[in-house]
């Protein structure tokens, strides 16, 4: 063989290796098409559902406050309610009553420190009533409980 005819026949082969390859990536493409689509899919629908568990913790949490920095001397959950219920009469002057308390506890492990009392209110008008009062709160502060 002579060396032009070397020189078609690797430019013909050259040539069919190109066009195999493009067939290839073009089956590998439309295979690959539908599961990117999916993708796109799953992604939107794990989007739409973290902003719609971030509604329902934000409404979840709506009528929550946080008190920080009161002492951790009491021995249990009605202790606790009837000493909180009592300091924030005397400190804010507002008159609570246990059946406006939905639930309260203590958040966290117990430790050296005291921790953070968790209440959440029946109405959103007595914690709104807090709120409005809370710079008078005495030894610690009241916050919301945001998600």
């Amino acid at each position: 063989m002579e060396n032009s005819q070397l020189i078609q026949l690797f430019e013909k082969i050259k040539i069919e290796m190109a066009n195999q390859t493009k067939e290839i990536v073009s089956k590998i493409d439309d295979k690959l098409l539908p599961l990117i689509n999916e993708i796109k899919e799953l992604k939107a629908e794990n989007n739409n559902l973290r902003e719609k568990m971030a509604n329902i913790e934000k409404y979840k949490r709506k009528n929550n406050i946080i008190i920080h920095g009161l002492n951790e001397n009491e021995k249990s959950s009605s202790g606790l309610m009837t000493s909180t219920i009592e300091k924030i009469k005397n400190d804010l002057n507002i008159s609570l009553e246990s059946r406006d308390i939905d639930f309260i506890y203590r958040i966290g492990k117990k430790q050296e420190k005291a921790r953070p009392i968790l209440i959440s209110f029946i109405n959103g008008w007595r914690k709104n009533e807090l709120m409005l009062n809370k710079k008078k709160f005495k030894d610690g502060y009241i916050s919301e409980d945001y998600p």
